[in-house]
C-alpha cells in the first residue's frame, strides 16, 4: 500500500507541476491553446486567470510532499488528521 500510495504522490506533483507550467507560461502559444482548446481570442482574454489558477496547482504541488507523513509514508501517524491531538499536548 505504501508504494501504491508513493506512486500516486509522484503522479500529483508531476502532474500539477505541468499545469503550472501550461498555465503559467505556455498559455498563449500554439501548444497551450491546443491542450486547452482556446482560440487565441479567448486565451489573451483569460491568460490572467490562467496565471493565477498555474500559481495554485504549483502552490498544492509544493503542498503534497509535506503531507506524505500524513499519508504515513514517512514514518507518521497513517490514519490521524493534520493537527490531531494538538489541543490535548497543551494539558
Amino acid at each position: 500500500m505504501t508504494l501504491v500510495a508513493q506512486i500516486l504522490v509522484g503522479l500529483v506533483i508531476i502532474l500539477r507541476l505541468g499545469f503550472f507550467i501550461l498555465e503559467r507560461f505556455l498559455w498563449n502559444t500554439r501548444r497551450g491553446r491546443a491542450t486547452f482548446g482556446t482560440t487565441p481570442a479567448l486565451a489573451t482574454e483569460s491568460a490572467t486567470l490562467a496565471a493565477s489558477q498555474g500559481l495554485y496547482n504549483k502552490s498544492v504541488q509544493q503542498w503534497v510532499p509535506g503531507r506524505r507523513a500524513w499519508l504515513g509514508l514517512e514514518g507518521g501517524r497513517p490514519g490521524g488528521l493534520p493537527g490531531e491531538g494538538l489541543l490535548s499536548d497543551l494539558r
